[in-house]
């Protein structure tokens, strides 16, 4: 088993801790805003005129925002101030919360050379596209895989160093190759984590052309008048160990990581397109990683999109697994992105992260813009919590699910 024991984060609402992370889970505050202003000016200024021109003109866009992009210490990095002005905002937070999350798990005078590993999603870099300066330094600062790199190189690490990419199951792919990679001695510990940001106000793409982004801008998934989906940024990262190891130095556990499974979909209805089939063998493989059943879970970290074909076949396959509504033990469902939206290559780790907050606080905090059950819930054990649930004695088991558009599945087991 692997231990979680280091958390770093920044998140929307100025949130960088997990009590304020639970805090917003539980008050249920309304994180969708508008594009940030002083953002969309600066981005008007970096690119082409014309660009600049269809931008400027475009209609609202909202989402889950962070603020403060820009505010980067480094000094404390010691990086010369040429250089950190060109290193893409995803390198500058990744840099900051891998540092908290390492910090906080080991001694981070002693880690010099260590065997420690660092695998992160990072799907994309708008920063790349903006007309920079003739002068930046290098291309090391606009390179997606140098967002890991840069961590490794800050504090010397030499366990294996790598970009993960499946778009939106991305950081739990990363979260099972980091498990895998110390489970067969490569690296002794390792960081974990994703980052996603959004450089400008997109109605186009993924998020307009396709139908997924939902008019209102909110993501009420498994709510039979959900509509699409909602954009959300935010960057994380877990430093996670041996659970021997963790437990020899008596260190705080926030959670332990059982098993993670992936799989594709292969050939189904369209190369984007889910299948509730493959959805419940990644589900079913996970658990046999572990010596755990179905009706051991008390929680599911859905995907949970709130578009209409995401959400009829991911509670299809849910409730082929968790199928009787008479059992005692009824699974309590949730999706972080009714809160946050959809943070794309960091939306898996947003969802261990919520998992991890409801081990810590004992609780299952409600989905807030619930109103209406989807069809599909009519005859399963899932329940979706409308007030805050207590967790019951018994051990709290839960899956977390990340369903990428590329056809990448990936589900993990997290256990107290």
């Amino acid at each position: 088993d692997i231990a979680i024991t280091g958390i770093g984060m920044r998140l929307p609402g100025g949130i960088e801790s997990l009590p304020e992370f639970w805090k917003i889970l539980i008050d249920g505050d309304d994180m969708i805003q508008e594009f940030p202003k002083q953002r969309k000016h600066d981005f008007l200024r970096c690119i082409d005129a014309n660009k600049a021109d269809m931008y400027s003109k475009l209609e609202t866009f909202k989402g889950s925002f962070l603020d403060d992009i820009d505010k980067f210490d480094h000094q404390f990095f010691k990086i010369v101030p040429g250089e950190a002005k060109f290193m893409s905002p995803e390198q500058r937070l990744f840099l900051q919360v891998s540092t908290e999350a390492l910090t906080e798990a080991r001694d981070i005078n002693l880690v010099k050379g260590s065997k420690i590993g660092v695998f992160v999603s990072n799907s994309e870099i708008g920063y790349g596209e903006l007309d920079l300066p003739s002068d930046a330094v290098g291309i090391s600062g606009l390179m997606s895989g140098m967002v890991a790199t840069r961590v490794a190189y800050q504090w010397d690490l030499k366990g294996p160093t790598m970009l993960v990419d499946t778009a939106c199951s991305s950081s739990l792919m990363a979260l099972k190759l980091a498990s895998e990679s110390i489970k067969k001695g490569e690296c002794e510990g390792a960081l974990v984590g994703g980052a996603n940001l959004i450089m400008y106000p997109a109605r186009k793409g993924v998020h307009g052309d396709t139908g997924i982004l939902s008019p209102d801008f909110h993501c009420n998934a498994f709510d039979k008048d959900a509509s699409g989906t909602a954009v959300g940024e935010g960057v994380i990262c877990l430093y996670i160990e041996p659970l021997q190891d963790a437990l020899l130095k008596d260190k705080h556990i926030y959670g332990v990581l059982k098993g993670v499974a992936s799989n594709s979909v292969g050939h189904g209805n369209g190369i984007t397109a889910p299948t509730a089939t493959s959805q419940q063998s990644v589900i079913k493989a996970a658990l046999n990683t572990t010596e755990l059943k179905p009706s051991d879970l008390s929680y599911i970290e859905a995907h949970g999109t709130g578009t209409k074909l995401g959400d009829r076949i991911e509670l299809s396959a849910l409730s082929s697994i968790f199928h009787d509504k008479d059992s005692s033990n009824k699974v309590h469902l949730g999706a972080t992105k009714t809160t946050f939206g959809h943070l794309d290559s960091a939306a898996g780790m947003i969802g261990v992260l919520k998992v991890l907050a409801i081990n810590v606080f004992k609780n299952i905090p409600p989905m807030h813009l619930f109103r209406n059950p989807h069809p599909e819930l009519k005859d399963s054990s899932l329940i979706i919590p409308k007030k805050q649930i207590p967790l019951n004695a018994r051990i709290f088991n839960a899956g977390v699910s990340s369903f990428g558009l590329t056809g990448t599945n990936c589900h993990a087991i997290i256990s107290q």
